[in-house]
């Protein structure tokens, strides 16, 4: 009986392994492997997710290592220049800055306000002539202008930040005050201040008379603003924020029109007589030649005089008079213009002469009356002067 016992219960277990091993599915295990396969490369590609939104975000928020400010100012202080301009009874020292190659340029209104004319002197010491206004406006006070002449991409404009720093960051301007070319002045983002249709940039970056015009410059070395004014107390600053103003749209002016001898017109001219008082100024007597015409009825105080004495007269005129440096300042608003009846073009003006002498008892500052004769061709066949004063 026992026997019979222990074989049934032997049976019914056999029985019931056997139903267990076929209810049992074979491929679960292979299931879950391939679940946790794909959970795992669903986590990779997160992680490659994120890693990526952290470089963005590090090009983004420019965490590279910021370069010292003494790099900065050698690398953009070539496009910061001094403004120099002259009115009826006044003179006035700014600052400026190049917005393109070609030489426009930006500075404040209140530095030009009431100027007749103007030049700007380099980071290299070469002066340039202020040619042409191209944009004031009072209100917002800045003044856009063209610097030299024709379209020669000579000139080292400055980058523009497209974003503003935040409140605590670093910066720095250059700028012209009392007339020290050059000087660096190295500050903070104090706040941003807006006054009607003006947006203001606070700053602890020295701003003082002769600075104005000039740029403020964000930790990078991009410009952020026009620097305006400063108050002694409390160190207090403004630059005007550059990207309010529509300065981009001014950036395609040009000088030069194609000459034709029919119908010769006012800045075709204009633009003739500063390239040739620029030659005169920066001793360049080569070029003379492609001003004058062959034979000059009238050259000054001589008469019928060929192109090449001309030249040489003119050549020598700073050692004879003992001159060291010449600057010519025109004065654009008496510029006149006139087509006479054989062709020819009859053109006066006023223009103040400044001299730096060998001998300090001589005069120093010519105020003249020019007149000039030029041929149908745009040639000088004519050219002599009125002292009005001197001292």
């Amino acid at each position: 009986m026992k026997n019979y016992i222990l074989i049934t219960w032997i049976i019914i277990s056999m029985i019931f392994n056997a139903c267990n091993t076929q209810n049992k599915n074979p491929s679960s295990d292979s299931i879950l492997l391939k679940e946790n396969e794909l959970l795992k490369r669903e986590l990779n590609i997160k992680q490659e997710e994120l890693n990526l939104e952290k470089e963005a975000a590090k090009k983004l928020t420019h965490t590279e290592p910021d370069i010292p400010v003494s790099e900065l100012y050698k690398r953009v202080k070539q496009g910061v220049f001094l403004v120099y301009v002259l009115g009826n009874n006044t003179d006035a020292i700014g600052s400026g800055f190049f917005l393109d190659k070609k030489g426009v340029a930006i500075s404040n209104y209140h530095v030009f306000e009431n100027a007749q004319k103007g030049i700007v002197i380099l980071d290299n010491g070469e002066k340039e002539m202020i040619t042409k206004i191209i944009y004031t406006n009072k209100e917002l006070d800045y003044v856009i202008f063209k610097v030299g002449l024709g379209d020669d991409e000579k000139y080292f404009p400055l980058n523009i930040s497209n974003r503003l720093p935040d409140i605590g960051e670093s910066c720095f301007a250059i700028g012209n005050p009392k007339g020290l070319s050059q000087t660096l002045s190295i500050g903070n983002i104090s706040g941003y201040r807006n006054n009607n249709n003006q947006h203001y940039i606070q700053t602890t970056a020295e701003i003082t008379h002769g600075s104005s015009g000039g740029p403020l410059f964000d930790k990078h070395g991009d410009v952020i603003g026009i620097t305006t004014m400063g108050l002694d107390e409390a160190n207090l600053n403004f630059a005007i924020e550059l990207n309010a103003i529509p300065y981009s749209s001014y950036l395609n002016e040009s000088n030069n029109e194609t000459i034709t001898n029919k119908n010769v017109s006012f800045d075709q001219v204009k633009t003739i007589i500063a390239a040739y008082y620029e030659c005169l100024s920066k001793k360049n007597y080569n070029r003379l030649a492609s001003f004058y015409a062959p034979t000059l009825e009238r050259y000054y105080t001589y008469f019928n005089l060929p192109q090449q004495k001309a030249i040489i007269n003119a050549s020598e005129y700073f050692d004879k008079y003992k001159i060291i440096q010449a600057n010519v300042l025109i004065n654009w608003q008496t510029f006149r213009v006139e087509n006479l009846n054989d062709g020819n073009i009859m053109v006066t003006f006023n223009m103040d002469y400044i001299l730096q002498r060998i001998q300090a008892n001589k005069p120093t500052r010519f105020n003249l009356d020019i007149n000039i004769l030029m041929m149908p061709d745009l040639k000088i066949k004519s050219i002599f002067e009125n002292i009005i004063s001197k001292a």
